[in-house]
C-alpha cells in the first residue's frame, strides 16, 4: 500500500479529533508500541517504545538504545483539530415543521462550504453500564442524517453573500411530522431521534446515554484526484495530513533506534484551531512535563544538576502544520514543490535562522525540495502550535508544513507527492539531526 492510500485509510478514519487520535493508536500499536497511563508508575528502558492519549491529543515517544544523559529530543509537533460544527450541549431546535440541530462554530472555518452538503456526526458518548459504571466511546453514525439547505436565490440574492451563523447555519435533521416529539430518558437537551441514531452505533439502549460530545463531518470521504491523479481532495487535511506524516516518519524511523542517544516523540495536541488553551493543547505544560518524566523514569539517565534544561539545549521541534497553496489569483507557495519552511517577524511561525538552516540541510539530505514563505504585509496571518511550544518549553522550534488549497473549506486539496516529500523529511530529521546539530557552531555577538 502507497502512502498514499495509507493515509486516506488514516483520514477516513478520523472524521472527529477523537478519532483522529483512535488512528494514531492504530498505527502506534501495530509497530510495537506499550500504551501508558499518566496516573500510573513508568518505568522506561532504551529502546522502548511507549504513547499516552488525554483526550484528543496522543503522545509518542521512543528511547534510544543507546540512550546517554543529555541527549537530545527530537519531536515533530501536529493537531489533531479542524474546523467544524459541534453540536450545542442544548442542541434541539423546533422551527417551520422541522427538526433542527443548534451547532457552535468551531475554529476558523469557511462555513458557506458546509451549505448543500451530505452530513453526519462523529466523536463520543458517556454511557452508563448495567453495572453502575461509565463508558466514555468513540461513536460515528456512518450515513448522512444532517443537510443545512441553501436558500433559493429566487428568494434572497444577497443569501449566499451573507448568512447569520446563529440562525442559518442549522442543520436540518428530520421533519417534525416524521421525527418522534416524545423525550427519551433524560435527553432533553438533544432530540430523541438524535439520541437513536448515536444509541443504534453504539448498540446501547438509548437511557444508557448520559451525555455528547460530536461535531459534524462531509460524509463524501476523502479521494485521490486530478487529471493526473496527483491531488488528494477530502476534509480535515489541516491537519490530519501532517499528523499521519509526523507518525509514519516516527514508527518508519524505529529501524535505527538501537543507536539513538536521545529521544524522538510525535505529539499531536487538540484545540490548535482555538488557540491551543487547554489541558490537551500546546499552551499546556503536557509536552515540558513529558520531557522531565521522561528522564526521571529512565533508571539508565542518572540525575544530574540541569539534565533537563541541557537535553533542551540539544533539542529542536518541528511545528507541522499545513500551508497556504499557490491560489491561481493570489500569491503563495506552490503545490507539488516540498513542503514549506514559514516565517513571521512576529513570532506567529516560531522559525528562526538556526532552525531554517537545520531544515533545510536536513531537506537536501533527503533529497527534498523545500519552499519559504513569509506573509504578505498586507495580508492577515494565522498562526500553529509552533509559538506555544517554544515558549512554553523554551526549545528551538520551526514552522513547516505541505501547502494545500482550500484551507478550512470543508473540502481541501493537497499534492500526493508533498506527502512523500514530508515523510523522506521527516524520517530524516529523526535519524540526522544530532550529527548536523553538532556541526553548527553557534557564538554571540
Amino acid at each position: 500500500m502507497t502512502s498514499a492510500q495509507k493515509f486516506i485509510e488514516f483520514l477516513r478514519e478520523s472524521p472527529s479529533a477523537y478519532h483522529c487520535v483512535l488512528a494514531s493508536k492504530k498505527m502506534l500499536v501495530q509497530a510495537g508500541f506499550q500504551e501508558l497511563e499518566e496516573s500510573q508508575a513508568w518505568n522506561l528502558v532504551p529502546s522502548g517504545k511507549y504513547f499516552f492519549t488525554r483526550g484528543a491529543s496522543v503522545m509518542a515517544f521512543a528511547l534510544g538504545g543507546a540512550l546517554q544523559a543529555g541527549g537530545s529530543f527530537k519531536i515533530i509537533g501536529a493537531h489533531t483539530d479542524c474546523p467544524t460544527l459541534k453540536i450545542k450541549p442544548n442542541s434541539a431546535v423546533n422551527r417551520s415543521n422541522c427538526l433542527s440541530v443548534g451547532v457552535q462554530t468551531y475554529g476558523g472555518g469557511v462555513w458557506t462550504t458546509w451549505f448543500d452538503r451530505d452530513l453526519s456526526v462523529a466523536g463520543r458518548a458517556v454511557v452508563s453500564t448495567p453495572e453502575g459504571r461509565f463508558q466514555v466511546r468513540p461513536v460515528n453514525v456512518h450515513r448522512p442524517i444532517l443537510r443545512i439547505p441553501n436558500l433559493a436565490i429566487h428568494l434572497d440574492r444577497e443569501a449566499s453573500k451573507t448568512f447569520n451563523p446563529q440562525t442559518h447555519l442549522l442543520p436540518m435533521l428530520a421533519s417534525a411530522i416524521k421525527g418522534s416529539p416524545a423525550q427519551t430518558g433524560s435527553h432533553e437537551f438533544h432530540h430523541p431521534l438524535l439520541m437513536r441514531l448515536v444509541a443504534e452505533e453504539l448498540q446501547v439502549p438509548v437511557t444508557s446515554i448520559v451525555d455528547v460530545d460530536l461535531s459534524l463531518y462531509d460524509c463524501q470521504g476523502p479521494v485521490v484526484g486530478g487529471a493526473l491523479n496527483e491531488f488528494i481532495f477530502g476534509q480535515h487535511l489541516d491537519n490530519a495530513i501532517m499528523a499521519y506524516c509526523g507518525l509514519d516518519a516516527f514508527v518508519g524511523s524505529m529501524g535505527s533506534l538501537a543507536t539513538e542517544q536521545g529521544v524522538r516523540m510525535c505529539c499531536c495536541f487538540d484545540h490548535e484551531e482555538v488557540g491551543s488553551r487547554s489541558a490537551e493543547g500546546a499552551e499546556a505544560t503536557t509536552l515540558y512535563t513529558l520531557m522531565s518524566r521522561i528522564l526521571r523514569a529512565t533508571p539508565a539517565v542518572a540525575a544530574a544538576e540541569g539534565l533537563l534544561d541541557r537535553c533542551i539545549a540539544r533539542s529542536m521541534v518541528i511545528s507541522a502544520d499545513v500551508a497556504h497553496a499557490l491560489h491561481p489569483n493570489y500569491s503563495s507557495c506552490q503545490m507539488g514543490a516540498g513542503p514549506v519552511i514559514k516565517f513571521d517577524t512576529c513570532q506567529r511561525y516560531s522559525t528562526g535562522l538556526v532552525n531554517s538552516f537545520v531544515l533545510t540541510q536536513l531537506a537536501a539530505q533527503a533529497n527534498v525540495p523545500v519552499q519559504r514563505f513569509m506573509v504578505r504585509n498586507d495580508s492577515p496571518c494565522g498562526s500553529t502550535i509552533g509559538p506555544a511550544i517554544a515558549s512554553g518549553c523554551q526549545i528551538s522550534t520551526a514552522d513547516l508544513g505541505i501547502p494545500i488549497l482550500s484551507m478550512h473549506s470543508i473540502r481541501e486539496q493537497a499534492a500526493l507527492d508533498d506527502i512523500e516529500h514530508t515523510l523522506k523529511l521527516f524520517q530524516q530529521f529523526y535519524e540526522g539531526y544530532d550529527q548536523l546539530a553538532a556541526s553548527i557552531e553557534q557564538r554571540s555577538a
